[in-house]
């Protein structure tokens, strides 16, 4: 091969490795769910009772030896038309429908994982919505990696396994300090009934136990970490809708 060809070849190369840095290949950062590592740009589908909100719960780590700051920017593809319907996002702070990119980013050490918390609510209606998620270093937006959710609410008779069994579920106060209470209503043949707390990538936290024949019950909870988390109760084996807490020490 002469010297013109070796040049020439050498350039083809370095452009197409241009191409796969430009194209958004993340160099640093990892997602993840209770399934395990997603692929960039991986779709996965979040159902849900089509009155209750769907919860996206993810993992995003810093693959790199030295701390990353990472923004979100979500790009809704498909919201239900003539349909009332909000979507909202938690990276570090909680973010409303009308905010498209994080306004702050997360600061993440070496090897260690962050939260991140999608959700959709259609208020009531059987509905669905496909949102990208896309996850990039603070400037170096080619350096990103993303994620396609639908979320999709259906009807009760979709998803059988599940029960709602205490409409009257709530915690309070949200954000909670150093203790929260849960107000809760059982039926009058209830024999085993508790709250499972679990983080943003699924991890239960707390198992509490609930007395049968009160309505509220306080738990201290100053060993939970500032930060979002979720919950429900199961009573009897069938476990309620799921809901948001909020930490903040």
């Amino acid at each position: 091969m002469n010297t013109k060809k070796r040049i020439e070849l050498y350039l083809w190369i370095l452009i197409f490795f241009a191409g796969l840095h430009i194209s958004g290949t993340a160099q640093s950062l990892q997602l993840s769910n209770n399934t395990g590592f997603l692929s960039d740009g991986e779709s996965i589908r979040i159902r849900t009772y089509f009155n209750t909100a769907g919860f996206l719960m993810l993992g995003v780590t810093n693959t790199t030896d030295s701390l990353v700051n990472v923004m979100v920017e979500k790009e809704e593809l498909v919201l239900p038309p003539s349909i009332p319907s909000e979507n909202y996002f938690y990276w570090g702070q909680d973010y409303g429908p009308s905010d498209y990119v994080s306004h702050l980013p997360v600061k993440i050490p070496p090897s260690v994982t962050e939260s991140f918390i999608g959700w959709f609510d259609a208020f009531g209606y059987v509905a669905w919505a496909r949102i990208k998620y896309r996850f990039y270093v603070e400037g170096a937006p080619e350096d990103n990696v993303s994620v396609v959710v639908t979320y999709d609410n259906v009807l009760w008779n979709d998803i059988p396994q599940e029960k709602e069994t205490t409409p009257g579920l709530s915690a309070y106060p949200n954000p909670a300090g150093m203790q929260v209470t849960f107000a809760y209503g059982l039926p009058e043949e209830a024999k085993d009934a508790e709250v499972v707390i679990y983080n943003a990538t699924g991890v239960v936290v707390k198992n509490i136990r609930l007395p049968l024949h009160d309505n509220e019950y306080t738990v201290n909870i100053e060993d939970l970490s500032s930060g979002m988390y979720f919950y429900h109760v199961v009573v009897d084996g069938n476990r309620s809708q799921t809901k948001k807490l909020s930490v903040q020490h």
